[in-house]
């Protein structure tokens, strides 16, 4: 999400009375406190259609924090909602500004806006993918640099007059998204599966990674982490400590009858997961024995006259606030007795798809496989 936020030096335009004027006492010249009010723009209740926008874009909490370049002093404010947040920032000092948003305020991985000291406590922190949902919002993480000026401050106007002087930030979501547009089937070249009653059951991401540093994609351990540090690892995994993640990741319940002649599953499901950056192609076709990392993967759960089939498709590497979108999904064959072992080969065209890559804002690249 590019430009969510909008930080603005500027007077409370919503409050009763004008921000009041500098405290006499406070050092002069250059030292002068500058008050800022820091305000989002993108609120927690976006004029748009739909409940997926929502919890896209809503801001259920936020923090900013300003780090002085030069001595390292830190001052922060936080916000129970999308509400400005206000501080006063000495003039004319370089500051680089951060903002974290639908932070995790509870549990063992929860960020404590005072325990703040350093740059590095908010770029180097572990995010939990459980941190996101679409009940309180996503993650997102932002920074630029800030010179306060206050040159359009008069501390001795009783009204305490300020112009405003607009300085923006860019968040991302540390999330990428996976849509899955449609998925149909089409057995014309296979005529002896003509008649098999078939059924999507589930479409499912697998070989997730669990978690990502606020400003950085990737840990440098975890491409060689247990299995135990991944979601999903090999398949859909039900026992959950966190069943919030399901939500994010599959559609369990879809149980569809599909054929050659009747119209394609057509709801658009989106998952959520942190970036990956195992490439594909090393473990295609090989993914018995031992647990190794490796790319994430769609899986489309089906039943072929009642046998449970498998069909899988490799994301390539993801990145955070990018969208894999996969349409023009058509199943052709017979497919996999396992979710991860890859039976087929993908020149046999048991399924076949198109992703197209693109970030939150604008495509740069498109994938076939057909």
């Amino acid at each position: 999400m590019r430009g969510l936020l909008m930080m603005t030096a500027m007077t409370a335009l919503s409050c009763a009375k004008p921000l009041p004027p500098i405290d006499p006492d406070a050092p002069t010249g250059d030292e002068e406190l500058v008050p800022m009010v820091f305000s989002a723009n993108g609120n927690a209740n976006p004029t748009k259609p739909s409940l997926q926008d929502f919890w896209e874009t809503q801001i259920d909490h936020w923090a900013v924090f300003a780090f002085d370049d030069a001595s390292g002093w830190v001052a922060y404010g936080t916000s129970s909602s999308a509400s400005p947040i206000q501080m006063k920032l000495r003039a004319h000092r370089d500051y680089t500004i951060y903002a974290v948003v639908n932070y995790p305020t509870s549990g063992l991985n929860a960020l404590t806006p005072s325990g703040v000291r350093t740059p590095h406590d908010l770029t180097d922190k572990v995010s939990y993918l459980s941190d996101n949902s679409t009940s309180g919002g996503f993650m997102m993480f932002g920074s630029t640099p800030l010179t306060p000026s206050a040159s359009n401050y008069n501390p001795t106007d009783v009204e305490g007059t300020f112009t405003p002087e607009p300085v923006s930030i860019t968040v991302t979501r540390l999330v990428s998204r996976v849509d899955v547009t449609q998925v149909a089937v089409d057995f014309r070249d296979k005529p002896h599966l003509l008649d098999k009653l078939f059924t999507l059951k589930s479409i499912y991401l697998t070989n997730l990674y669990t978690t990502s540093r606020y400003g950085s994609d990737y840990l440098y351990d975890e491409l060689s982490a247990a299995s135990s540090a991944w979601y999903n690892a090999g398949g859909w995994h039900t026992s959950r400590s966190n069943l919030n993640i399901d939500a994010l990741v599959g559609n369990t319940g879809i149980n569809q009858s599909l054929s050659t002649y009747a119209r394609p599953y057509a709801v658009v499901n989106s998952f959520y997961a942190y970036p990956n950056a195992t490439p594909v192609g090393s473990d295609t076709h090989q993914m018995s024995g031992p647990w190794t990392p490796r790319c994430t993967r769609i899986v489309i759960e089906t039943e072929m006259g009642g046998d449970t089939m498998y069909y899988q498709i490799n994301v390539p590497e993801m990145a955070r606030n990018h969208i894999y979108s996969v349409s023009n999904v058509v199943i052709r064959g017979v497919g996999s007795k396992d979710p991860e072992v890859i039976d087929y080969w993908e020149d046999s065209l048991d399924i076949t798809y198109t992703i197209v890559t693109s970030e939150w804002d604008g495509t740069y690249n498109v994938s076939e496989n057909s």
